[in-house]
């Protein structure tokens, strides 16, 4: 079995269950990395984030999720400043 690329049978039996737990703490601190300097995280609703996808898989427009939430950001604030809004 392999977790994080590193390979379980490589580690005693008796040792599985601990390595695992280990491995998977390990796996979930990787995956929730900070941004790149210059960047900052959000989190939105799975039933956004799922709608979103099903548009890039039909529309070639947006490279990625972040490159339309980006873009959605940016033209939401021209239209406030054009507004007068902020």
């Amino acid at each position: 079995m392999r977790l994080c690329g590193i390979f379980i049978a490589d580690v005693p039996q008796h040792l599985y269950a601990h390595r695992i737990g280990e491995l998977q703490h390990k796996c979930h601190r990787s995956a929730t990395k900070m941004p790149s300097e210059g960047f900052r995280g959000v989190s939105l609703k799975k039933e956004l984030v799922d709608e979103v996808e099903a548009l890039l898989k039909k529309r070639e427009r947006w490279r990625s999720i972040t490159d339309f939430v980006s873009e959605a950001v940016r033209l939401r604030l021209e239209d406030l400043k054009q507004r007068g809004e902020i």
